[in-house]
């Protein structure tokens, strides 16, 4: 179950009038990993996010610690090709900055990988911050108090959010 592989979580509260999403690895194992049951994990909680009141975009913070390169091997390139076309045309949450935390070589080779399918604006909205790196630029953007405790944040761990944004997606269905 990708639930016991990923944390997808939305943070409670919104950031001008955004949606803060935040997505890690739990389990780095890579072999547990299916890309295909993440992507809809991760589409099912932006469609979420259009029930009740919905944000006027998304910000999405990607922790990419613990990803391998054997992650690569299990993202098919159709899959890739459709999930960035739909986040780019047919998604209708306005997409907002997209942070990668903790980043390495690996995560640079998966930015190169789904690059071609990427459009021109969303990549210069992607924002990229190293491992050890100093995140007062980030915290800057995205203060403290809305984030979880696992990046700096002074929220509950992510695993509380992913928790409830399934609790959140269960009573949708």
């Amino acid at each position: 179950r990708i639930a016991n592989v990923v944390n997808v979580a939305v943070m409670p509260e919104r950031l001008g009038g955004a949606a803060i999403m935040v997505a890690s690895l739990k389990d780095t194992n890579y072999r547990n990993f299916d890309f295909r049951t993440y992507v809809q994990l991760y589409t099912m909680t932006l469609e979420s996010l259009l029930y009740g009141d919905p944000p006027t975009n998304v910000i999405t913070v990607m922790d990419s610690k613990g990803v391998t390169l054997l992650h690569m091997t299990k993202m098919r390139l159709k899959l890739v090709k459709h999930f960035a076309n739909f986040n780019q045309s047919g998604n209708p949450l306005k997409l907002g900055t997209i942070y990668v935390l903790n980043v390495n070589y690996v995560t640079y080779a998966v930015v190169n990988f789904i690059k071609p399918f990427l459009q021109l604006d969303v990549l210069e909205n992607m924002e990229m911050h190293n491992a050890n790196a100093n995140l007062d630029r980030f915290y800057d953007c995205i203060p403290r108090a809305y984030l979880p405790k696992e990046l700096g944040g002074e929220l509950e761990p992510i695993g509380f959010y992913s928790e409830e944004n399934l609790r959140r997606l269960a009573s949708l269905r």
